[in-house]
């Protein structure tokens, strides 16, 4: 299964990579931050200080700091040893540690403070206890202002306040305000307290007291007064209050305050949750970069002592580590390269059940089936609750116990969700080609590669196979590999198996024999003659079914009672079902189903005495997918909100009555029966739309936005976001309404980070349906929709669609009082991009200078969005053929960049690529070719030489080869470029085949015809299978072969070629692409026909070009600066083949692919050498 655990960073060379400091006041607070310190990669202990062969990384000259280096997650951390608490003491020691440590970009203030125990508004509730968290939102010097007659004012004017965070830290804030990311938090803190080992003081402890109760001379509290009652730890609490994570202002002054009232006054007037004292210092040393991670160890009263510090301070470090997975690193860490393991796997996610008994002749004939054939299918069927999947498992442990050199995965294939999260999952855990890009089919991914590693044999097994049609060839059968070293055994409830190729006659799977199932009950319950007796009744009664002959055995074991008694409790429940549904059978009429159906009853009753929560996550689980429930989704059961601890652990009830398993990552599954029979309960007790409307919102927390982060996550809950969305918007609460959008809203960005277009589209239509209903159109969260669809249109190449979405939402945000200034600004650069895609760039680089102008203002000259949107801008420029502007723009980006994050970051490396690309339009192939050979080499020495960033950097560094003739080192590069991205990214991704394309141009322009045309068909082909036939890169290849085969004479396959693209662009992308595509189209169409010499016939797709650009361009200055006009010109004049470098006109156009030469070079190659021989990266 897949790591969770974060990739180390990069081991730091100098001072200037480390990007957090951790500043602590007191020796106890350091301590407890030290301990959590991750080892190095290559040495056992941390911190760095402790390399034998150094660093150690000293300081500047007369900083007066104690320093220790180490490793917190995925981050090189710097901890600053203040050497006295107070305002002043801090200020000193951050302003030196910024000097010392000048690329520091998150300073955390981590360790104790004093919180205010009810803070204001009162009304709202909150109740912080004593080990509480406190994450500040913003710091309030509370202190700072005049003495007067009436007493202290504090100044509030705009500069004499501290201000607010930066945008990414209030974006990693606002992440945590989800009940996901909390939750996430406050799991990863509970791991860190483990570490720290640090014990709860107890609740007897925390003690809180009227504000006129002050403390009495002497040590305790006892003769102070009678502590007041709290609602999170009241007297009857069994175990420790559930402690929690509070966002808020904190309160930073330079004196500690020991008085409940004065508490209460600053807390009232300024709303702080929390007082510290060394925040406005740490402040003004790194203004917006600075965080308060403190934990309460008492509540700024008379009543404070030093007892809880200890705890206090483990709790704040354990936050501040969690807190770090959230904040990623400016510089991560490369994944190293995967070594696929030679060993046999073995990758089964369900624990084997340790009650399974009998069944050897089925084993023993699957042993022989397996043994003596390397390509076996074979399929276990029966119906419902027989025990298949548990023979199955069983099976599969026996191969790997006797090391037969199988290596055994499990695909769940109950639905086409499951198999998709299965087989997404034997893609991750073996690194298999291509598995990193989105857009690539895992299915198709795992097949073909399950076909090509011959170097094992593959056991796989397809559990609850149970829809024939699902698994037919042209459905998911194609998926099931067909090669000799693959076998596959199916459980199923079709009799006749799933019908796969080669599959052998199917094993059924008989009811248990009575000498089987004697061995599931307790030897004491059958060791009379009546106990046998007993025994062979019940047998008899429950139709010899495992599922229900299991659960009465869970049920005698867990009461501790006799068969004979169990067998009363059956005839009573007989009864009491009968009444309950009025005489018809909840699972149906057969008598194996009915007997299912009364052992279930009688074990869910019994549950729900034991533990009325047992019986709600039943209840919950059966709304959801039929495959097992992360621990997530039902912590709102196993974990209740007030943090008391139920008396029975209703897990473990649920357990012992055999009524749910438990998968190896804590994960609950309960069999398919079993979930029919409580759905049908529900529905007759009128509560399954209660329990429907909890699953969706359950799911629609825990399920994140789609990207490359959080892929895991969503194809973990792919199967049961798909249950939940198929809920009737109308047997929903308008909140479950609200997160059915919500997570409408993320399955469709995950689709479209995939390159599902058609289901992200739909997803989007659907959560904006439901919100129009019952929200107001400015809502947040319908702007958010609004803004995913105008994304998924823009990729889409759909700029109509996109730009009438993206002005509406900004129209949205800018008429509305408070809207944040990122958010428009954010969405003012989505309208600019669409508008330069239609070609409209005039309007287009108008906006891009606003949203430069407002990050400027809003964030600043040197803020990262700000130097994105100079980038985007610079591009712009380059387009158009600006290129003074472009360049000055580009080195002022490069520049800062370099200063802030160094020479090494990659964004800095991207600056440097896009200054080279504008030398490039220019033709200072010399500067070009510098900046973007120290580009690729630094790129290569920080990130490795299989990074997408590096092979970008190669890939640039090709085309100046090839433009400046140095044909033998562009191909040698581009070969190396193909391979090594069909290895990381897969034969069929993007960026592969473009490589491919563009080393199939350097071929043509290097005198390898054939070769070239070879490469280019093999494009086609790869994008027509990945893309389809109709998508622009297709037809773009499609026109490149087609100029191939019109230079080499061959008319008639150009010609069909090209109509082939025209009439093809005409009926998908008209009015979306814009003329760049369309004119391309045209101009090689129109060429083909010239080269045959039917003026005539080119006349008409000319004027049809020239109209569409009209169409488009209409009130832009490029209009004329384009070459239409001339080429209608010079057709008109019969100059024939005039015009033929129309395509290589000057326009101020970035081209986006290498394109063809119109003839061959005279000779092949320019070099002294012929370039080394290359093989497709395909082949």
């Amino acid at each position: 299964m897949g790591s969770t655990v974060p990739s180390p960073p990069l081991r730091p060379a100098t001072r200037d990579d480390f990007e957090v400091a951790i500043i602590c006041a007191l020796p106890l607070e350091a301590n407890a931050v030290t301990k959590l310190f991750d080892p190095p990669v290559d040495k056992p202990g941390p911190p760095f200080d402790k390399y034998e062969d150094g660093p150690p990384f000293d300081k500047i000259l007369n900083d007066p700091n104690a320093y220790t280096t180490g490793i917190l997650g995925r981050h090189n951390v710097v901890v600053l040893h203040m050497g006295g608490m107070g305002k002043a003491s801090a200020a000193i020691a951050a302003a030196s540690c910024r000097l010392s440590f000048s690329k520091i970009k998150l300073a955390i203030l981590v360790g104790i403070c004093a919180a205010v125990p009810e803070p204001y508004p009162k009304s709202r509730g909150v109740e912080i206890i004593l080990g509480d968290v406190i994450i500040s939102t913003g710091v309030i010097q509370y202190d700072f202002g005049w003495e007067t007659d009436d007493g202290p004012k504090t100044k509030e004017k705009a500069l004499d306040s501290l201000g607010r965070p930066n945008p990414e830290i209030r974006g990693v804030l606002a992440q945590l305000g989800t009940d996901s990311a909390m939750s996430t938090l406050q799991d990863q803190m509970t791991k860190y307290m483990e570490k720290l080992g640090a014990k709860y003081p107890g609740k007897q402890e925390d003690r809180f007291f009227r504000v006129e109760d002050v403390h009495k001379e002497g040590g305790s509290c006892k003769n102070c007064g009678t502590p007041l009652p709290r609602k999170r730890i009241p007297k009857n609490m069994n175990g420790d209050p559930k402690l929690k994570v509070h966002l808020g202002l904190v309160g930073t002054g330079d004196k500690v305050i020991r008085s409940a009232k004065q508490r209460d006054k600053i807390a009232e007037e300024k709303e702080v949750i929390a007082f510290e004292m060394e925040g406005a210092g740490v402040w003004d040393a790194f203004p917006s970069a600075c965080i308060v991670i403190k934990a309460a160890c008492d509540y700024a009263d008379s009543h404070k002592h030093k007892g809880w510090q200890p705890y206090a301070a483990a709790r704040a470090a354990a936050c501040m580590k969690a807190f770090l997975r959230f904040f990623p690193p400016s510089r991560p860490a490369p994944v190293p390269p995967y070594v696929p393991p030679s060993e046999p796997q073995f990758r089964v996610p369900r624990p084997e059940n340790d009650r399974f008994v009998g069944r050897t002749d089925i084993l023993k004939k699957l042993k022989e089936l397996f043994r003596f054939s390397n390509q076996t299918k074979v399929s276990l069927v029966g119906i419902g609750g027989i025990g298949k999947t548990l023979i199955a498992l069983r099976y599969a442990n026996a191969c790997w116990e006797e090391r037969r050199g199988f290596s055994i995965f499990w695909v769940n294939a109950g639905n086409a969700q499951q198999f998709q999260q299965s087989y997404a999952s034997i893609a991750k855990d073996f690194r298999v080609p291509g598995y990193i890009d989105p857009k690539e089919d895992v299915r198709h991914l795992v097949r073909d590669w399950l076909d090509k590693d011959k170097t094992r044999q593959w056991l796989m097994i397809l559990d609850n196979a149970d829809d024939a049609t699902l698994f037919s060839p042209q459905n998911l059968g194609r998926f099931i590999p067909a090669c000799a070293h693959v076998s596959v055994l199916v459980t199923t409830r079709n009799e006749a198996g799933l019908g796969l190729p080669g599959e052998k006659t199917p094993i059924p799977v008989p009811k248990m024999e009575y000498g089987d199932v004697s061995q599931l009950f307790p030897g004491d319950t059958k060791g009379t003659t009546q106990g046998i007796n007993d025994l062979d009744t019940l047998v008899t009664q429950l139709e010899g079914l495992p599922l229900a002959l299991a659960q009465a055995a869970g049920f005698i074991r867990d009461q501790r009672v006799t068969i004979s008694e169990y067998l009363e409790l059956l005839k009573g429940s007989e009864k009491n079902l009968r009444d309950l549904l009025g005489g018809q059978c909840l699972a149906g009429n057969s008598g194996a189903l009915h007997a299912a159906t009364r052992t279930w009853f009688l074990s869910f009753e019994k549950a729900r005495e034991k533990n009325s929560t047992a019986g709600e996550i039943l209840s919950f689980m059966s709304c959801l997918d039929a495959q097992p429930v992360p621990p997530g989704l039902i912590s709102r059961y196993t974990k209740p909100p007030n943090g008391n601890k139920p008396d029975v652990d209703p897990v473990a009830v649920l357990r012992s009555l055999s009524l749910v398993s438990q998968d190896v990552e804590g994960g609950l599954d309960m069999t398919r029966p079993v979930r029919s029979l409580i759905q049908k309960w529900l529905a007759k007790k009128e509560k399954i739309h209660q329990f429907e409307a909890q699953a969706v919102v359950a799911v629609s927390q825990a399920y994140p936005a789609g990207n490359a982060e959080n892929r895991a996550r969503c194809t973990g809950l792919l199967g049961h976001a798909a249950t939940v969305l198929r809920f009737q918007d109308k047997d929903l609460c308008k909140d479950a309404q609200l997160a059915k959008a919500t997570l409408l809203c993320s399955a469709a960005s995950f689709c479209v980070f995939q390159g599902q277009w058609k289901d992200a589209e739909e997803f989007y239509g659907k959560a904006l349906t439901l919100l129009e209903k019952g929200l107001v159109v400015a809502h947040p969260l319908t702007l958010k929709g609004k803004c995913g669809l105008a994304g998924l249109y823009r990729k889409q190449g759909k700029w109509a669609l996109a730009y009438e979405h993206e002005k509406a939402v900004m129209d949205a945000r800018t008429s509305k009082a408070g809207s944040e200034m990122s958010l428009i600004l954010a969405n003012l650069a989505n309208v600019a991009s669409t508008l330069a895609a239609q070609g409209k760039w005039d309007e287009a680089e108008k906006m891009e200078v606003k949203v430069v102008k407002g990050r400027q203002t809003s964030a600043g000259d040197e803020h990262p969005s700000t130097l994105a949107s100079m980038s985007r801008l610079a591009a712009t420029y380059r387009k158009r053929g600006k290129w003074g502007e472009a360049e000055k723009l580009e080195k002022y980006v490069m520049s800062t960049r370099e200063k802030i994050w160094g020479e090494r970051d990659p964004l800095t490396l991207a600056s440097m690529s896009s200054l080279s690309a504008t030398y490039r339009k220019q033709g200072r192939w010399e500067e070009a070719e510098g900046l973007e050979l120290r580009a690729m080499e630094k790129s290569r020495q920080v990130l490795g030489d299989e990074d997408l960033t590096t092979l970008a950097s190669m890939a640039n560094l090709a085309s100046i080869f090839g433009a400046r003739g140095r044909w033998r080192d562009a191909i040698s590069l581009e070969v190396k470029v193909s391979q090594m991205r069909a290895r990381v990214l897969g034969e069929g991704h993007a960026l592969t085949l473009a490589t491919m394309s563009g080393l199939a141009s350097t071929c043509w322009k290097a005198g390898y015809w054939e070769d070239a045309m070879k490469l280019e068909e093999e494009v086609i082909t790869r994008r027509e299978r990945v893309l389809g036939a109709a998508d622009p890169l297709t037809l773009a290849s499609n026109s490149d072969l087609a100029s191939m085969y019109r230079k080499q004479g061959m008319w008639v396959k150009a010609e069909e070629l090209e109509t082939k693209v025209m009439i093809t662009f005409e009926r998908e992308f008209r009015g979306n692409l814009g003329y760049p595509a369309i004119k391309n189209s045209m101009d090689l169409f129109v060429s083909a026909q010239r080269g045959q010499g039917s003026q005539q016939q080119m006349m008409d797709p000319v004027k049809q070009c020239i109209k569409l650009w009209q169409q488009v361009l209409v009130g832009n200055d490029v209009w004329e600066r384009r070459q239409g006009k001339e080429v209608v010109g010079a057709l008109s004049k019969g100059r024939g083949r005039a015009g033929r470098n129309t395509r290589n006109s000057s326009v101020a156009f970035e081209e986006t692919r290498a394109g063809i030469p119109d003839t061959p070079p005279a000779t092949p190659l320019r070099d002294d050498q012929a370039p080394p021989p290359y093989s497709s990266p395909v082949a």
